[in-house]
């Protein structure tokens, strides 16, 4: 029998699992100029009302969590062209997205926290 917290342990894994993809591949889209930054943030939006609308309940967080936020504060916090022109900004999407993709490390001093 699963209990309320493995089961909203299990929707978090399922959502990030499904968002990370996405994630990396609005943001690679945006770094090279194929992605208007306008679909990113609509991305975004929706990304977290289908967040909320989940209504968790869980306070573990993992890894591939915490970087997504961390991306997702990143792509709010800063304009546009600061994200394309940037280098630590860049780096930082870039690596987060290898992450993501299970094809880098951890970020360094990530501090991605839940909405």
């Amino acid at each position: 029998m699963q209990t309320k917290s493995s089961a909203s342990n299990s929707r978090v894994r399922q959502f990030v699992t499904d968002k990370a993809a996405a994630t990396s591949f609005y943001i690679e889209g945006m770094l090279a100029g194929h992605l208007p930054f306008d679909e990113l943030q609509i991305f975004i939006w929706d990304t977290l009302e289908e967040w909320h609308q989940l209504h968790i309940d869980s306070h573990y967080v993992c890894e591939r969590e915490k970087v997504m936020w961390h991306l997702f504060h990143l792509l709010e916090r800063w304009p546009e062209s600061a994200l394309r022109g940037n280098v630590f900004l860049r780096k930082q999407l870039q690596d987060g997205c290898s992450f993501l993709k299970q094809e880098g490390p951890m970020l360094s001093q990530c501090l991605g926290v839940r909405p």
